[in-house]
């Protein structure tokens, strides 16, 4: 996204905090730095026009004399992918120094797909204060995703109606995990409303592709690939005797839930002996696994009539996911931290919303970190054209 010149960002800094301006003198209240980025997106007044926040700054513009680190940069730059925005904001941040003031300048651009909300909430821009959205004002900013290009997953699907949506799952366990409890007893708005609202309805009323997939009654019907297929092989090759097979179908949530058992179940363990110690090894321990399995059904592409295929060897476990890399992410940084791309941002937000993402851009590396406390080999990466494969090894100690 194109940078504001230093000459743009000074003229900012002298003009009184306006809907386009919030000043910060440290980090200490970063939800206040997170409601204005969500208030920066959502662009109340559809100003289209890049919103900043001068962090290391006083409310009258004079220098707070902030020494800026690379943590307090990370942490500014994880506000992003900490799960409590939602959908991801486009956002940059960086070091910069204005009329010898030291400070981290966050420039937000606004969003395509609002309303963005945090922890729950819709904040929204009324001139110099940041203010929680009116129902009115969400139905606005609803209005002004018509005739934009959105993500697939977002798309509506022509055919489909609320009839092949489990209507109940939504009202009752998708909607209080994914909007504050204030919120949804003051709002009493209608259930077509916070479909649109949570990008499970779109303009026309027509349930969305995340719809279908997270609470669709035979998401199949509309997706014929999206599906797990697990096999469990005797030796190490394709052609070897299938020990185990199985076909893991239903909605996103179902899927993950169902596979991560077999896969549980299909995990062996052993004792490391030694004078001192006992050690319980795994020949794969389950929180890796958990974390690739989540991956590959956050990142796959649906539109695929490939399924994705989970092939256990007896040497490695491998993982093939419809669509390649996305994005800024590539073969070379797949899986490094703070490296997120998101084909499917919709889903992405109702796997946080539903618990099985805790923070995003950190699963593939808690996996890699879990398979080396485990005594595992890196686990390998390759794209395959229209697919990525992940292979990860056994615990060769483990028998």
């Amino acid at each position: 996204m194109p940078q504001l010149t230093d000459r743009e960002l000074e003229n900012l800094l002298c003009e009184m905090e306006s809907e386009r301006v919030e000043r910060c003198e440290s980090l200490q209240n970063k939800d206040k730095i997170a409601k204005a980025i969500c208030a920066f997106a959502n662009d109340m007044a559809d100003s289209r026009k890049t919103g900043v926040i001068f962090i290391g700054v006083k409310n009258n513009g004079e220098c707070a004399g902030l020494s800026v680190t690379d943590r307090m940069h990370l942490n500014v730059s994880h506000i992003r992918s900490d799960g409590n925005l939602q959908p991801f904001p486009v956002m940059s941040v960086r070091k910069v120094n204005l009329k010898r003031c030291e400070m981290i300048i966050v420039e937000v651009q606004p969003s395509q797909n609002p309303p963005l909300r945090y922890d729950g909430r819709c904040w929204i821009r009324v001139g110099p204060s940041t203010r929680q959205a009116s129902p009115e004002e969400e139905n606005r900013l609803l209005e002004k995703r018509q005739g934009v290009v959105l993500p697939p997953d977002m798309s509506g699907v022509v055919d489909a109606s609320l009839s092949d949506l489990n209507v109940e799952y939504f009202k009752n366990q998708y909607l209080p995990l994914s909007v504050s409890r204030e919120v949804l007893e003051t709002n009493q708005r209608d259930l077509k409303s916070q479909m649109k609202s949570l990008r499970f309805l779109d303009s026309k009323e027509k349930p969305t592709v995340t719809a279908l997939l997270v609470a669709g009654k035979d998401p199949r019907n509309w997706f014929p690939g999206a599906y797990i297929q697990f096999a469990r092989f005797e030796g190490t090759e394709l052609t070897d005797p299938i020990k185990t097979q199985k076909e893991i179908s239903g909605t996103l949530p179902d899927q993950i839930r169902r596979i991560e058992e077999i896969l549980e179940a299909q995990i062996s363990s052993s004792l490391s002996l030694s004078e001192t110690t006992h050690i319980k090894l795994k020949d794969y321990p389950l929180t890796a696994l958990r974390q690739f399995i989540r991956n590959a059904v956050i990142h796959r592409q649906y539109q695929s009539n490939t399924p994705s295929r989970v092939n256990w060897f007896s040497d490695r476990i491998e993982i093939t996911n419809p669509g390649g890399t996305y994005g800024e992410v590539n073969e070379s940084n797949f899986g490094k931290e703070g490296i997120t791309s998101y084909r499917n941002p919709t889903i992405a937000e109702a796997m946080k919303n539903l618990g099985f993402v805790e923070r995003f851009g950190f699963g593939i590396p808690q996996a890699k970190k879990a398979l080396s406390e485990n005594g595992n080999p890196e686990p390998e990466f390759k794209e395959q054209g229209s697919s990525v494969l992940v292979k990860i090894k056994k615990n060769s100690s483990v028998h």
